[in-house]
């Protein structure tokens, strides 16, 4: 049986691509092929061996590869991730089968980046494996929200031009089923997330790192990640200090296939709004880490 011993689970849009990309530099770390499986999110039919989309059809879990597809509303229904990302891997044996060219002795991962947000696939990540280890980024949530609907929107998966509209559209969105993705705030809150996280799993088996870190010095979080998951240190990285990063909306990488549209700065007043809303899973989250993050209850400073 060939399964992962640590996940990257969070947050989207906080550089788990990133600590995907290097930490399967090292020789002894064996990351899939395949950067977002998401194979836990598809709930309570994991062990059924049901193909999700025909359990999808018959109501118990939501066609997410639409945005408003054929089950969505529907009881019971699981948000998992979504359009313009890779399908899930719905089936066990496919699952397992990504970890097969692992090399014997090499610790093997995965990174799904809604995980974290996602409770019901906690849960069946410790029911299966309540000794893997998990590997956190968490990002200021509002530029993370900034950030996610910009990819949205480049991916042309995003129909609502405006920011501020998308956010708005978040509740009712939910309740119609969409899909991790479009739930700009929800999966930002992290403070809730973490508290559930700690739950299921103890605190010496979640490395807990800050997107700010990770791109204003990339080989310390990911030599601070090979220490986490018992691998040799030393190895030449692929990484380098990038220096502090710019504004949301001011550096966006756009897929060769997909169109770039102008990414204005985030305005400062919406910021604002949002961050109130942030606050008290801000201190939630302080306490559930016993870190300060209280950068991210004021506007960054424009450095443009």
């Amino acid at each position: 049986m060939a399964l992962p011993d640590f996940f990257v689970i969070g947050a989207p849009d906080a550089g788990t691509e990133v600590l995907h990309e290097e930490l399967g530099r090292h020789r002894s770390v064996f990351m899939s092929e395949i950067p977002q499986p998401g194979y836990f999110l598809a709930g309570r039919i994991l062990e059924s061996g049901l193909d999700v989309t025909t359990a999808g059809r018959a109501g118990v879990v939501c066609s997410v590869w639409d945005k408003a597809g054929g089950s969505a509303g529907r009881p019971g229904c699981v948000a998992r991730a979504g359009p313009g990302e890779r399908s899930p891997v719905r089936r066990r044996s496919d699952y397992e089968a990504l970890f097969d060219a692992a090399p014997a002795g090499a610790v093997r991962g995965e990174s799904t980046p809604y995980y974290l947000a996602d409770f019901t696939a906690l849960r069946h990540i410790h029911e299966l494996l309540p000794y893997a280890k998990l590997i956190v980024v968490l990002r200021d949530p509002v530029e993370r929200a900034y950030a996610n609907w910009v990819r949205m929107r480049l991916a042309g998966l995003e129909d609502l031009d405006d920011f501020e509209r998308a956010v708005a559209a978040e509740a009712a969105r939910t309740a119609a089923c969409w899909p991790w993705p479009w739930r700009y705030l929800a999966l930002g809150r992290y403070g809730t997330q973490l508290q559930r996280l700690f739950t299921l799993f103890p605190r010496e088996q979640v490395l807990l790192t800050a997107h700010r870190d990770l791109i204003g010095d990339p080989a310390a979080v990911i030599r601070r990640a090979h220490g986490f998951l018992g691998v040799k240190l030393g190895v030449k990285l692929g990484v380098e200090r990038r220096g502090r990063p710019g504004p949301p909306g001011t550096s966006v990488p756009t897929p060769p296939s997909v169109p770039a549209f102008p990414a204005p700065r985030l305005d400062p007043a919406i910021g604002a709004r949002l961050r109130d809303g942030f606050r008290s899973d801000i201190a939630l989250l302080s306490d559930v880490t016993r870190r300060r993050f209280d950068e991210w209850l004021v506007e960054p400073a424009d450095d443009s």
